[in-house]
């Protein structure tokens, strides 16, 4: 290509290659400590910069032949490699691009005609061709830097979700009064207490306490100083069972456990009594109690091995603590010792939803899983299994609505271009493709129209493929009329349809693989050259560029695409995972807010809609009702039946509780602790009086056995109504405390009925 500069471009070319391969070296060696991020890609630039202006240009500009004016293209190739192969950042590739430009536009000196047209003929191609890149640069920075953000922002939403499960999950374990672990979380601690003890082969420890006379105290004082009573004892247990190394949790009313994991007899037995003097010294009072004049509680110990059931020691020290009654209160009593059982599960009385935080379901959306698999064993074939391609062809296929069609009609403007600006360069080619653009419009107005139509799926790719190939054989066509050696660069131009196909339309390499073909085919097919002349070397020169570009295109469309279902499975990863955390986050709030025996609102989630419902009726001018409901010799049925059929019982007036409140708009139904249960509405006396009327007839309805009752033979309730007008001078407080009134004015008569008393005007 320049025979007049054969022995003068060797020593050139070895000094700029050293140059670069130094320039290469001491960025390799550079500590990292004083590398900044910039610079490799700074040196990069400088060396394709180096290696193009260098090297191409000079030796162009020094040659006289036209060859070396044909083998000037050589910078698109360039090009294409900056932006393709390289995958310089979007500033380096267009700082590369125009250097190169403003090289090629200053350096090269015109000298001749053919000379001139041929250049100019190849700064057009490289112009369009330097655009093309720097968009294929730009998408692929954008997406880069578009993953990062998503990955950061999924990130700490994710960590966001996770305190904030953390948060609930810590909730859902505790109870809402005394902030002891509740129901759920003492089978999880006696859960591990049980594995714990089995890796150190010793004995684990239960004390199941009751607080003695408890209902008295309610009667005699009322239940909101029986809570404060409660949170005290919790305090005072939380903190010597940690002085011992053990768990306090509330298993009920006013019933508590203690998990004593790894521990012997006088252990158990140490902290029982560390227990009653702590409770001896603080000296709650308690007048109504037969024991003591302050609060005292009676326990029960039993002790097993790591393999015995929870079942089983809880129904020991259970059987135990009412030994511990029987015996007059107010003391300890150890159960048997029990001894090995099959199987380590943990058997527990029916809840309602999910038993813990860890059973809660953490899955994402149904194909996170298998998304995730894919990305693992990567998308080097730009394919996926059959129904996750189908579905990502069907998302590709909404995004490329429009652009498709746009490409269409681009690619045909260009085609326009070229008819009126190459006249001098290829006059019969133009003069054809002039004849014939009315024709060429037409089609592709149509194509564009068909295109924007739904329901082509994934055919409306390989339709553009074949467009784009069709483009191509008739550009080879009409460029081959033209038989002078100044025509022969024109050809380039053929390689801005696979740099369309690809860039514009982003299409996959397998579409754009036909357009690149029928450049190449029809370039070889349409053209040739007698043996020795100097057509034949430009003839080749060009056929080598035209495939070497074409190489770069493919290895850019393999990249986007590659690039594109990446993203495709990380957004389909990162949008399960949030859907999941969302999903756990949900069934946490629910656990926060439910009882795990009952199913009905906690305590905790009660007091929050009482204040909202107040808050709500003080702004509107309305008025609140709330129903306290308390089994009647509820004390007397669980000493009698056991705590599993007082479980049950309490399960199924919760069934029917849950039911009222269902048919009633606007109500809550909450148990607030033990055998007291809540009903809070907003509305009027009235209505609060119908729906109590109507809890004691659904509850007598259960038919539930109470033999040990002074009230009726099956299981009743009393309950209690107070209906307020919120004010600034009243507090929900002061509802519960009406509501409580109201039901030791209920139980005063006889139980098995309803008082109310009203503040609302």
């Amino acid at each position: 290509m320049l025979p007049d500069l054969v022995g003068q471009l060797w020593p050139q070319r070895l000094a700029f290659t050293a140059l670069a391969l130094f320039l290469l070296v001491v960025i390799r060696l550079t500590p990292s400590a004083f590398r900044s991020p910039w610079l490799p890609e700074l040196a990069i630039s400088l060396v394709i910069v180096l290696m193009c202006s260098g090297i191409i240009i000079p030796s162009t500009s020094r040659s006289v032949t036209l060859t070396a004016a044909v083998h000037s293209a050589d910078l698109i190739a360039a090009t294409m490699f900056v932006g393709t192969l390289v995958r310089l950042r979007f500033w380096y590739s267009l700082g590369v691009s125009l250097v190169n430009l403003l090289a090629f536009a200053t350096l090269i000196p015109h000298r001749s005609i053919e000379h001139g047209l041929i250049l100019s003929s190849n700064f057009k191609v490289l112009l369009v061709a330097g655009l093309l890149v720097q968009v294929s640069s730009y998408l692929f920075e954008y997406r880069d830097r578009q993953r990062w953000l998503l990955a950061k922002q999924n990130d700490a939403h994710a960590s966001e979700l996770k305190e904030a499960n953390r948060r609930l999950r810590d909730m859902s374990l505790r109870d809402g009064l005394t902030g002891l672990l509740n129901r759920r979380g003492f089978e999880e601690a006696l859960s591990a207490a049980q594995q714990d003890t089995a890796t150190q082969s010793s004995v684990l420890s239960l004390l199941v306490l009751d607080v003695d006379h408890f209902k008295r105290f309610n009667d005699f004082y009322g239940h909101p100083q029986g809570d404060r009573c409660l949170q005290q004892v919790s305090a005072i247990l939380e903190a010597v069972a940690r002085d011992h190394g053990g768990q306090a949790a509330r298993i009920g009313g006013e019933e508590f456990a203690v998990v004593l994991p790894s521990s012997s007899t006088q252990q158990a037995q140490a902290l029982a009594s560390a227990i009653k003097t702590a409770l001896d010294a603080a000296a709650i009072e308690h007048q109504a109690s037969e024991v003591a004049r302050h609060v005292t509680v009676s326990i029960g110990m039993a002790q097993g091995p790591a393999s015995i059931t929870g079942a089983r020691l809880v129904a020991a020290a259970d059987a135990a603590l009412y030994e511990a009654k029987r015996s007059g209160r107010n003391r300890a009593v150890v159960g048997e010792v029990l001894g090995e059982a099959s199987g380590l599960k943990m058997e527990v009385r029916q809840a309602f939803g999910p038993k813990s935080p860890g059973d809660v379901p953490y899955s994402a959306e149904d194909d996170s899983a298998a998304l995730s698999a894919i990305l693992a064993n990567g998308v080097r074939w730009l394919r996926f299994p059959a129904h996750v391609e189908k579905h990502y062809q069907s998302i590709r296929s909404g995004h490329h609505q429009w652009r498709l069609p746009a490409c269409i009609l681009l690619s045909v403007l260009g085609f326009n271009v070229f008819a009126f600006l190459y006249e001098q360069g290829a006059p019969n080619a133009t003069a054809w493709m002039q004849k014939n653009l009315t024709a060429l419009n037409t089609a592709g107005l149509v194509l564009s129209l068909l295109l924007m139509a739904r329901g082509w799926g994934r055919w409306k790719e390989a339709l553009v493929a074949g467009a784009f190939s069709a483009l191509a054989l008739l550009g080879a066509y009409a460029l081959s009329l033209d038989h002078s050696l100044v025509a022969y660069p024109t050809f380039m131009v053929l390689i801005l349809i696979p740099m369309a196909s690809c860039i514009l339309a982003q299409q996959s390499p397998f579409h754009v693989l036909p357009s690149w073909a029928a450049v190449v085919i029809g370039y070889l097919g349409f053209t040739s050259a007698e043996t020795g002349s100097i057509e034949v070397i430009v003839r080749n020169d060009i056929a080598r560029i035209l495939i070497v570009g074409g190489m770069f295109i493919l290895l850019a469309s393999y990249t986007l695409a590659r690039a594109e279902r990446r993203s495709y499975l990380l957004n389909g990863i990162q949008r399960g995972q949030r859907a999941a955390l969302v999903e756990r986050q949900k069934d946490l709030e629910s656990l926060v807010s439910l009882d795990p025996l009952t199913g009905l609102h906690n305590r905790r989630h009660f007091d929050q809609a009482l204040q909202a419902l107040w808050n709500t009726a003080e702004r509107g001018g309305t008025a609140v009702s709330l129903l306290i409901l308390d089994i009647d010799f509820f004390k007397r049925y669980n000493d009698s039946l056991g705590h599993q059929a007082g479980d049950a019982a309490l399960q199924k007036v919760a069934m029917a509780l849950r039911q009222m409140a269902a048919g009633s708009e606007g109500c809550l139904a909450a148990r607030l602790g033990g055998e007291e249960f809540a009903l809070l509405v907003g509305g009027g006396e009235e209505a609060a009086l119908k729906l109590g009327e109507a809890v004691c007839t659904q509850v007598h309805q259960c038919a539930i056995d109470h033999p040990d009752s002074d009230a009726a033979s099956i299981l009743t309730v009393s309950v209690g109504v107070a209906t307020m007008m919120p004010s600034t001078l009243l507090k929900p407080y002061d509802l519960m405390s009406m509501a409580d009134r109201s039901l030791y004015q209920a139980k005063a008569a006889g139980r098995n009925g309803m008082a109310v008393a009203s503040s609302a005007k």
